[in-house]
């Protein structure tokens, strides 16, 4: 993902806002390393964990060519199986980038709450910060020749079209200051623009970094998704009508359950 500028360029940013020289950073799966890279020019302490070996190895050559190698420990580990003794302490800030649709595929909930409850000080910084979960109701030919698929389709590489039923809605804040459970839940009320058979949801997520530092969606990194229901509904203009949805942090949107209810 190092080539989604947009992506990297918000998140250094943010990095670069929170910097200071008597505080801790800690990165959470920290991948190729270049936002620990980032921390260490301006935070006194930094320690980047990742549980792949290989992409560690990355990690490290890249510290070394950029002059910073010395001060940045890396760990090879799973975060869920450490203590903050294991890091030489708990942290003032943390960098947990583990960004999905919703939060659903990736543990990046999961991660922060752990982070928060055994890795982090009281008032720690925690970046992204919070999470907002949009959805629109819709039509979308699942059907390939005559075979349906109800399976989820990133948007931009969709063989159809999303017919586009309702405003965008907001259906979850996440404030990753919280500790959460695995399990997410709830309702999302809808309103009809159009008569139409309603069979599926478009998700997008706005990511909240740092107070005015955002992140939304590009192709490759958490492009605009759309999710079938599991059943159909057929809906009048200007008709009320709910969505109930069920999914995991940390497991595939192909699990996560939608359902249409009048």
């Amino acid at each position: 993902m190092i080539s989604d500028v947009e992506r990297v360029n918000r998140i250094v940013q943010a990095v670069r806002a929170v910097g200071d020289p008597e505080k801790s950073f800690l990165e959470i799966g920290c991948g190729t390393g270049i936002f620990s890279i980032e921390a260490a020019r301006h935070f006194g302490r930094v320690v980047a964990v990742d549980k792949d070996p290989a992409i560690l190895e990355v990690a490290k050559r890249a510290a070394v060519r950029a002059g910073v190698a010395e001060r940045i420990r890396f760990l090879d580990a799973d975060v869920f199986t450490l203590s903050a003794s294991d890091l030489g302490g708990r942290f003032d800030v943390a960098l947990a980038e583990m960004m999905s649709i919703w939060t659903i595929e990736e543990p990046q909930v999961l991660a922060a709450s752990y982070a928060r409850k055994y890795l982090l000080r009281a008032g720690a910084i925690l970046i992204p910060d919070s999470v907002t979960n949009i959805a629109e109701c819709g039509n979308y030919d699942f059907e390939v020749g005559d075979v349906e698929l109800r399976t989820p389709v990133v948007e931009f590489v969709s063989r159809s079209a999303f017919r586009l039923n309702t405003t965008s809605v907001v259906a979850q804040s996440l404030d990753l200051q919280t500790v959460y459970e695995p399990k997410s839940k709830g309702v999302i009320d809808f309103r009809a623009l159009s008569n139409e058979r309603v069979n599926c949801l478009r998700l997008s997520s706005l990511i909240h970094l740092w107070r005015d530092i955002n992140f939304y969606s590009t192709d490759t990194l958490m492009p605009t998704t759309i999710v079938p229901a599991v059943n159909d509904l057929v809906v009048k203009r200007g008709q009320v009508y709910q969505v109930a949805f069920q999914y995991n942090h940390g497991s595939p949107i192909a699990d996560a359950v939608f359902r249409l209810m009048e």
